[in-house]
């Protein structure tokens, strides 16, 4: 689908999507917003195998909770993520040091309050 319809002057180049975390994991009251994400994770997936021989690197960053007054108001317990976090995780996915063997193109990374990125999709093999 997609490899027809990137231009090949895109070639290396990466392509980054912001994902949530209500579509990695169910929340009540979400459920159309974590869908309609869990889509956008299955878009980017296709784009990175369909591409992957031009050398297009496609990834999903889904945070969690980010660090706002409201989410902190609202869950006092929580460990939203700064928003410097999640910008060094795509600054890191961007630059050459991502493209070079990062070993996750394809994949959804989740930023969480504990600064931890975890792979969450395998690409097939």
């Amino acid at each position: 689908m997609s490899a027809g319809s990137i231009p090949p002057v895109w070639a290396y180049t990466p392509i980054i999507a912001i994902g949530t975390f209500p579509a990695l994991n169910p929340v009540s009251r979400l459920g159309a917003h974590g869908a309609s994400k869990a889509a956008v994770i299955s878009l980017i997936r296709t784009i990175a195998e369909e591409n992957r021989e031009h050398g297009i690197r496609a990834n999903v960053v889904s945070p969690n909770p980010m660090d706002t007054p409201a989410n902190r108001a609202s869950t006092p317990e929580a460990h939203p993520v700064k928003s410097a976090n999640v910008a060094s995780l795509l600054v890191w996915l961007v630059s050459d040091a991502g493209a070079e063997g990062n070993g996750v193109p394809g994949r959804g990374l989740e930023r969480s309050g504990s600064f931890s990125v975890k792979s969450r999709f395998s690409p097939p093999p």
